[in-house]
């Protein structure tokens, strides 16, 4: 199992409508086929989810696991959550909404002197939750493989289906329409500070930017990394001391900037806007276009692990056609395009204070002075002890972004 994953994508031909789905994904060399399915086919036929002393166990390790990431994870919690106010998708996928959901249930076990009921009730949430999904109309199979064994595979998929329709009698019924839950999200800008037992800050600020298909994503994917290039990381890291800064974007309609354990707050703010105005001013040449060109397609081009090959496609509806014309859009764009995306879909949102700005930060910050200027200051969990920074600086390190 390479991985288990409640995801939301949006598929390209729907601009107002979101995916749901929990995704599992497998790899098996081809003489453990028959071992695979067979495993996959007991662990979806019959989950064991009553056993509340395993159910206990599992809240207990992963509220901690989540106190001790929050740290090491901040950026990632940063950007999420920056972004979750200008995106449907992003709003389904946000990190500390769920990571509070199971410290909660964690904090409520340890409250009382009898976490049974808290535990049953949980264990049947989770159960009808499962009941609702394994379903046909809502299954869906991708599968990677050699030609030599689509045949084999084909089989073992329908065996495993026949198996679904004996062994859980609510596999054939039809779909019960539950409530939108899209109407939930409604579009907001965040501007909040997140206090962690730190020495140093994570500092985001995200935009809402078209999708996949429009002409202006491509040229929007250069500009971000032109900016790094060029300016955040000669204002942020080389004069104001963060290991690291960037932008990040990955075609679903929200772009951030961000530095990453800096030791300023608001300062970096002004960074932000300062790389925007060099590229509006067209301090650039046409050399570092072309330079920021070459690093998007490396990073399109970069192999994909074979047990991915394929999903991303499988859950938005990606077409060749989709990706060539998005290649063809890049290799036109020009520095004019650049300017023109960087006022549209930046200076002119930053003018209007249509931006999210989040930070997950010292609790050593002056928080009052935050709170003064119009800033909301939470923690990100409640009743949970989070682990100190031990982290030390290695201005080598390349920050990973896990959205």
């Amino acid at each position: 199992v390479h991985g288990v994953e409640n995801k939301t994508y949006q598929p390209l031909n729907q601009d107002n409508d979101v995916g749901q789905y929990l995704v599992l994904n497998l790899g098996c060399l081809d003489k453990n086929m028959d071992q695979m399915f067979n495993l996959v086919t007991d662990l979806m036929s019959g989950p064991q989810f009553k056993d509340v002393n395993n159910l206990s166990k599992q809240l207990r390790i992963q509220s901690s696991e989540i106190a001790n990431s929050l740290v090491e994870d901040s950026l990632s919690y940063a950007v999420s959550y920056a972004s979750s106010g200008l995106s449907k998708v992003r709003f389904f996928n946000e990190k500390l909404a769920n990571s509070r959901l199971i410290c909660s249930y964690a904090v409520e076990q340890l409250k009382t002197s009898n976490p049974k009921p808290l535990l049953d009730e949980l264990a049947y949430q989770i159960e009808k939750a499962w009941n609702q999904i394994i379903n046909k109309n809502l299954l869906s199979i991708c599968v990677y493989s050699s030609e030599d064994y689509l045949d084999r595979i084909q089989a073992r998929i329908d065996y495993m289906i026949s198996t679904f329709r004996t062994e859980r009698d609510r596999f054939l019924k039809e779909v019960v329409q539950q409530q939108n839950l899209e109407e939930s999200f409604k579009k907001q800008y965040h501007k909040i500070f997140f206090a962690l037992p730190m020495k140093i800050n994570y500092v985001v600020e995200s935009f809402e930017v078209p999708g996949y298909l429009h002409e202006d994503t491509p040229k929007l994917q250069v500009l971000c990394h032109l900016m790094e290039r060029i300016t955040l990381q000669n204002e942020i890291v080389d004069k104001n001391g963060a290991v690291s800064a960037g932008c990040a974007f990955i075609n679903d309609g929200v772009l951030s900037m961000f530095s990453y354990r800096d030791p300023h707050t608001l300062q970096t703010y002004t960074k932000f806007e300062l790389a925007a105005q060099h590229i509006m001013k067209g301090m650039f040449n046409d050399q570092e276009v072309k330079d920021a060109k070459i690093s998007v397609f490396q990073r399109l081009d970069k192999p994909v692990v074979s047990y991915e090959q394929g999903l991303h496609q499988f859950l938005t509806g990606l077409s060749d056609d989709n990706v060539e014309l998005y290649r063809r859009r890049l290799l036109d764009v020009t520095k004019e395009d650049l300017v023109e995306v960087c006022g549209k879909y930046i200076i002119d949102k930053m003018k209007e204070g249509e931006s999210s700005q989040v930070i997950f930060g010292s609790q050593e910050e002056n928080l009052e002075g935050l709170a003064a200027r119009g800033w909301k200051i939470e923690r990100p969990v409640e009743d949970i002890s989070v682990q100190e920074d031990q982290y030390e600086q290695n201005k080598d390190y390349e920050p990973k972004i896990k959205l």
